[in-house]
């Protein structure tokens, strides 16, 4: 197991870098870590709905989704980018052929999965919540990106600033079937920001309410 301190300071030392030097490239079996630490994250009900896009060596699509993030600065200059979709809303209902195929993957019975499935689908979608529900999960992944690069010495800034329909024509997904989560982006810090401030957080007596 990982020692508790090791994985805290992991915590510790993770910060949203606001600029990468573009000079500095991460080899690619790290960037292939970072990826591999969303592949394993955990979904609700283990459905995955989701799909990752590694922007690595395209220069020109780096550019582009730079500008449909509103033009900051550590997406032109990271070495890794990545782009967390997820399913759009309909590809959630119980009988569809996404749902099936992912259910079919587990050692209970299709029918057994849909029985416990139907009724939390069917609150996400009269409370119109289902694609905030499956934003939410992409949101899981970007932190164990973020904490995997971190304990590779490579920083990393999760972007929520993006134009999502830009983004989805970009790299040709169909904005009725995607929406875009998050976008995370990697690198290795540059000038002032190789040095990060010192976290700030609250103190945990004023966070966490023990009962």
């Amino acid at each position: 197991m990982i020692d508790k301190k090791t994985l805290l300071a992991v915590f510790q030392n993770r910060y949203a870098c606001k600029k990468f030097d573009s000079s500095k490239k991460i080899p690619k079996d790290e960037a292939d870590f970072i990826l591999e630490a969303a592949r394993l994250s955990p979904s609700s009900f283990g459905l995955e709905g989701w799909q990752f896009v590694a922007v690595y060596s395209d220069e020109l699509l780096r550019k582009k989704i730079g500008e449909a993030c509103f033009a900051q600065d550590n997406v032109f200059t990271s070495s890794l980018i990545v782009v967390s979709l997820c399913k759009a809303a309909k590809a959630y209902a119980p009988e569809s052929a996404f749902v099936r195929q992912r259910a079919e993957r587990f050692p209970d019975e299709l029918a057994a999965f849909l029985a416990d499935y139907r009724g939390y689908h069917g609150y996400l979608h009269s409370a119109g919540r289902l694609d905030e529900w499956s934003r939410a999960q992409t949101y899981i992944c970007c932190a164990n990106m973020m904490t995997a690069a971190t304990a590779c010495g490579i920083q990393s800034c999760a972007i929520e600033g993006f134009i999502n329909d830009e983004v989805l024509t970009i790299l040709n997904y169909s904005a009725e079937e995607w929406n875009v989560g998050i976008i995370t982006v990697f690198g290795y810090a540059a000038g002032d920001n190789f040095e990060p401030r010192k976290k700030i957080r609250e103190p945990k007596e004023s966070i966490i309410t023990w009962r």
